[in-house]
């Protein structure tokens, strides 16, 4: 397993955050490191989520996180 760190820009909603964690929890994958910054727009947030998977589990988050409608933006980093 691999260690990964990516960066999402969401909307600063209620409920936006438990979308996008339920998500890590459904495949399985152990959030190591959490970091949360307001943007230059106070609509939306960076969150940056470091983690251990696999490569076939990372790509299978990346795809379902854009799937979400509040978020974004996601980038590897």
């Amino acid at each position: 397993m691999e260690y990964y760190k990516i960066k999402i820009v969401m909307s600063d909603k209620a409920g936006v955050l438990n979308r996008v964690t339920a998500l890590f929890s459904r495949l399985q994958i152990n959030i190591k490191m959490l970091a949360l910054d307001n943007t230059d727009y106070s609509e939306n947030a960076d969150v940056t989520f470091g983690f251990q998977c696999t490569e076939e589990n990372k790509k299978l988050l990346l795809g379902r996180l854009e799937k979400i409608f509040d978020v974004h933006c996601v980038e590897e980093m």
